[in-house]
């Protein structure tokens, strides 16, 4: 999920996008069959200059039954810093 500063732009219905993705996120989670291994890797959320180019984690480590766990870690999630995409995506890949 990008927590990046981009993701309090407010889109035309008012809502930002941080709404709409945890919004969206929230539904998807609902229909994920509890079996199914899920996590949830946040970047872009350190406003921090001297970390924000490596600000990726994953939250919530893969594993089944995780759908109350990510819900829980989107509430306070509240985005900041820079967006580090390639480093997401190579810390997913090898995840």
């Amino acid at each position: 999920l990008d927590a990046s500063y981009s993701m309090t732009e407010r889109l035309e219905g008012g809502e930002t996008k941080m709404a709409v993705a945890k919004r969206v996120l929230l539904d998807t989670l609902k229909a994920i069959p509890p079996t199914t291994y899920i996590g949830l890797r946040i970047y872009g959320y350190s406003a921090n200059p001297i970390n924000a180019c490596s600000a990726s984690k994953l939250m919530v480590p893969f594993g089944q039954h995780n759908q109350a766990i990510i819900a829980s870690a989107l509430v306070g999630l509240n985005p900041t810093g820079e967006t580090p995409i390639s480093l997401s995506i190579q810390q997913a890949v090898r995840q």
